[in-house]
């Protein structure tokens, strides 16, 4: 593993909380694998602070449930199961989708050209292979819906699954395949969005999170299977 210049701490000020965000993110952006364990004096290194601080870090990612630390192994990046997957896209997609039905009937030009800005960055992304790009303009199309839906209750529900989903999205949109189909379920929403078809809206968004959510869980099978393959060479 090598080191990476954005998870070096830089500044003493809240330096726990630089830590924890550091580590998190890595995780969330595909750094460590779920099941990789996580070896205190390999972190102290990437991160250049105390071994007391990347302790204090793993114990509060494990709160979070990012990291599990199991006896005899120490912390390891967490996993879930496809239950669990299905069971978070599930209720998310119902969320967004209510987000999307709301959405068509509120947004402002301006919102909907942003909206329309990041689908077509996406698809250049898509394009081009830069899946961190990709997942980026994601992330920006979702809080642009959000924020057109108008409801600050349904945005903060959602926003509480906003790392989970980024962490989740990294294993399908490095699939150029994932990738391409994802392009074009936007592209249909935000036309429904246009057109202000509410309904139409809410039945997009929600069919592209379930098969989004069925891609994950493919792809953690996949992982599976190979890592088993592995064990047996």
């Amino acid at each position: 593993m090598s080191p990476v210049n954005d998870m070096l701490v830089e500044r003493p000020v809240a330096l726990r909380e630089q830590v924890v965000g550091n580590l998190r993110n890595a995780i969330i952006n595909g750094q460590f694998a779920p099941g990789a364990r996580l070896v205190e004096r390999q972190m102290c290194e990437l991160l250049g602070v105390s071994r007391t601080l990347v302790r204090e870090a793993l114990r509060q990612l494990e709160a979070e449930g990012w990291v599990r630390i199991l006896p005899y192994r120490g912390p390891i990046v967490a996993s879930m199961t496809p239950e669990e997957v299905r069971d978070l896209y599930e209720v998310r997609s119902a969320l967004e989708g209510i987000a999307a039905l709301r959405a068509a009937e509120r947004a402002t030009a301006e919102q909907l050209d942003r909206l329309a800005a990041a689908v077509d960055a996406m698809t250049r992304a898509q394009g081009r292979g830069d899946s961190t790009r990709h997942r980026q303009q994601v992330h920006v199309f979702y809080e642009v819906l959000r924020e057109a839906a108008g409801n600050a209750l349904l945005r903060a529900q959602l926003e509480t699954m906003s790392a989970r989903m980024a962490w989740l999205r990294s294993f399908t949109l490095v699939r150029p395949e994932r990738a391409a189909i994802a392009v074009k379920e936007e592209a249909r929403l935000l036309a429904a969005l246009r057109a202000r078809d509410g309904a139409r809206a809410r039945e997009l968004c929600e069919m592209h999170l379930r098969a989004a959510g069925e891609a994950v869980v493919a792809a953690f099978q996949a992982r599976s299977a190979q890592d088993l393959r592995s064990r047996k060479k």
